[in-house]
């Protein structure tokens, strides 16, 4: 069988695509991380965890390598907070602006149900969805 995939140029070159692509489907599934993407030439973390029956909920929106800029960029944030059957539980708005440097938008919920956090974060016209599993401590 290995034989006549490798027996003629086209089968080689058809061969060798394959196993490209699912080496690009591996390393894709292993090193991407939900938790954490760019927005706007912004580099944004969300983290969750969970301390004493409460659920601690961070975004982090990184400072750029640019100087510091005196645009404010206004931010908003959807909170959502699902159980272990996807239901929603809480959902809180967190707005803040951004200049360039380093920005926390923070919040806590009392149910310790929440095992699973999402944030829609919009900056300017652009948006994206982070989610990150609860910590528990």
């Amino acid at each position: 069988v290995f034989r006549s995939l490798v027996d003629s140029k086209s089968n080689r070159l058809i061969f060798f695509a394959l196993i490209l692509c699912f080496f690009v489907v591996i390393f894709n599934f292993l090193f991407n991380k939900s938790s954490e993407d760019i927005i706007y030439n912004i580099p944004v973390s969300l983290s969750a965890f969970s301390f004493d029956d409460t659920i601690y909920v961070s975004v982090c929106f990184d400072s750029t390598n640019q100087e510091k800029s005196n645009d404010i960029l206004p931010i908003n944030v959807m909170i959502k907070c699902f159980d272990s059957q996807k239901q929603l539980i809480n959902k809180e708005l967190l707005t803040g602006s951004y200049q360039g440097i380093e920005t926390y938008l923070r919040t806590t919920f009392t149910d310790y149900d929440i095992v699973n956090v999402v944030a829609e974060i919009k900056i300017s016209k652009y948006e994206k969805k982070l989610s990150s599993v609860v910590k528990k401590n």
